[in-house]
């Protein structure tokens, strides 16, 4: 196989009518793929989060402005899996090389791993 531009040139290549009989060369792009048409899984996240401040006695001894806040942050509460983006073939930008030609990926169009899933964190802080 010739991997060069050649068979797109020479008379009886690859192309035995011309290479512009079978591609026109006026428009840039692959024929019938728009611009942004390739997309990944959606990704879909609720975070919620709750929190209770309490004021503190004077008895304490810390100012009569204390407080203590209870905080529970919960990431993705909902617990949806996200898939992580999928593979593609990023050998693309070798096109037309003769000694290194394109490859296949064994990951095209798979979701290589799952985002996290619920996270929930707990907090507590002093004010005074």
């Amino acid at each position: 196989n010739d991997h060069s531009n050649n068979a797109f040139i020479r008379s009886g290549g690859d192309f035995p009518n011309g290479s512009t009989a079978y591609f026109d060369i006026t428009k840039s792009g692959a024929p019938g793929i728009g611009r942004n048409s390739f997309r990944g899984p959606h990704y879909f996240g609720t975070d919620l989060s709750l929190a209770k401040n309490t004021k503190l006695p004077n008895a304490v001894h810390l100012g009569e402005a204390a407080n203590l806040e209870i905080r529970a942050n919960f990431f993705n509460i909902f617990n949806k899996l996200n898939l992580a983006p999928f593979g593609f073939n990023s050998n693309s930008t070798y096109i037309g090389n003769p000694g290194n030609p394109p490859s296949g990926s064994l990951n095209f169009g798979r979701a290589s791993a799952g985002l996290a899933g619920r996270v929930i964190e707990f907090q507590a802080r002093l004010n005074f």
